[in-house]
């Protein structure tokens, strides 16, 4: 697609903003109910997933719709089981406050120590949220396994935010937290049937660990899933995620990291949403 890129996924999340605004405030179809609960979760859906595709700097006049962001938090505490976010609405809530965190990634050595620790603790707090997630008590293997999948991709996506990419070999504390976190975030994959139709929720968290994986035999692992889902489900927005992914491994210059997809996107005039 040519043209203004971002501006077509600003259109696609002000359309569902406007949408989902004018139900929830209409007196007789507003309150909780099946079709307000879906419109909700379609615009945190949409409206989530879709930073990773923008430029940063636009990302800053993006904000979620406070309203309906209240209705989500009342479908997670509700035990909401949704057709796009599964049981993981919860974990979706947090993507725009890691992007926001990320965006504002200062130099370290240029804080002052009370900054420093305001951001030390900014990260602390979202990492704690992330891992305190637990799939509802009630959730099928499939949607279980699932959730997990998206909570080791929003631990890669805050992890390489602020700590950069897996160096690849050399042991560190950063290094070492991103292998285990890929590997955990592997081990739920896999877990998951190609199969299943949970399938086509999957392309952010998939695009989000493919982006840490420097090694050729787990990237494989990855390209050999997403063949299977595009024989099986044969979706845009897996054949996408592919493409992206190669673009990312096959560029060497920088180090592979998650936060280089919307430079990709864009050099190579790829506008789309992993949503």
């Amino acid at each position: 697609m040519k043209g203004d890129r971002d501006g077509a996924i600003f259109k696609h999340i002000s359309a569902a903003d406007a949408i989902v605004s004018s139900v929830l405030s209409d007196p007789f179809i507003g309150q909780r109910s099946p079709l307000s609960d879906f419109l909700v979760e379609f615009y945190v859906y949409v409206s989530t997933l879709s930073l990773i595709s923008l430029n940063p700097e636009r990302c800053e006049t993006l904000k979620m719709n406070g309203k309906i962001e209240t209705r989500a938090h009342e479908l997670a505490d509700s035990s909401y089981v949704g057709s796009l976010c599964g049981c993981w609405i919860e974990l979706l809530l947090l993507i725009p406050r890691i992007n926001a965190f990320a965006m504002h990634s200062p130099t370290l050595e240029n804080l002052s120590p009370e900054a420093l620790r305001e951001r030390f603790a900014t990260f602390a707090t979202l990492q704690l949220e992330i891992i305190s997630w637990t799939p509802y008590p009630d959730s099928n293997s499939v949607l279980r396994s699932s959730g997990l999948f998206y909570k080791q991709a929003l631990l890669l996506y805050l992890y390489t935010s602020t700590l950069g990419p897996s160096n690849g070999g050399e042991s560190s504390t950063a290094s070492d937290l991103v292998e285990s976190t890929i590997a955990s975030a592997l081990f739920y994959l896999a877990d998951i049937p190609p199969d299943t139709q949970t399938n086509t929720l999957l392309c952010w968290p998939i695009a989000i660990v493919g982006a840490c994986v420097l090694d050729s035999p787990r990237r494989t692992v990855i390209r050999q899933r997403l063949e299977r889902l595009q024989e099986l489900l044969a979706l845009g927005n897996i054949q996408n995620t592919a493409t992206i992914l190669d673009a990312l491994w096959a560029d060497t210059a920088e180090p592979a990291s998650p936060w280089r997809l919307h430079t990709l996107m864009k050099e190579r005039n790829l506008s789309f949403s992993f949503a």
